[in-house]
């Protein structure tokens, strides 16, 4: 079959362990327990997430001087560090965690952010109903809904080629000689 795709063995195999494990993962289990196959697929997903999240918890500090990884020489440099970083910061101005939110920056990046999640939000759940009332089909709104998606990701790629362009030294934004690859 898979030559009659045109699909290398590689491709093919992957494509039907996909199938597999979705088959898998929400036909199997249906029943066991008293617990739905797509019951199962959010509990397949959220235990890997929970037990990172322990790990994290109980492994990863939020203190150099805590941090066991650290040579003593390392955890000494970066407690140093921190400290002289903070007294700078402090000896221009000391602000409080209720300023810090009315600082405009941080006012500006926050409407930024909200403009963000509101424009994705508005194209992930009402695009595709749009999008049907042209009385395409499901799979038909499927393909139109990613075209937003598609464009975006090319802008993306071209406008971050555009600001580092290596052939040109350096775009709108160029990286410090230094720390330049030998080969720009």
């Amino acid at each position: 079959m898979n030559k009659d795709l045109g699909l290398d063995p590689a491709t093919y195999g992957l494509a039907a362990g996909a199938f597999f494990w979705g088959y898998f993962l929400f036909e199997v289990p249906s029943g066991v327990l008293g617990i739905a196959g797509w019951k199962w697929m959010f509990i397949a997903e959220a235990v890997p997430t929970v037990l990172v999240g322990i790990f994290f918890l109980l492994f990863v500090t939020d203190r150099p001087a805590h941090a066991h990884w650290l040579s003593g020489e390392e955890r000494t440099w970066l407690i140093e560090t921190l400290e002289e970083e903070r007294e700078l910061i402090e000896a221009k101005r000391k602000v409080s965690l209720w300023q810090s939110f009315w600082e405009p920056k941080v006012l500006l990046l926050t409407l930024n952010y909200f403009g963000i999640v509101t424009a994705s939000l508005g194209f992930l759940l009402f695009l595709p109903q749009m999008v049907k009332q042209l009385g395409l089909t499901n799979m038909q709104v499927g393909w139109v809904s990613m075209l937003p998606y598609l464009f975006g990701s090319l802008s993306m790629v071209t406008w971050g080629g555009y600001l580092t362009a290596p052939a040109s030294g350096g775009g709108i934004y160029s990286p410090p000689a230094s720390s330049r690859p030998s080969d720009w």
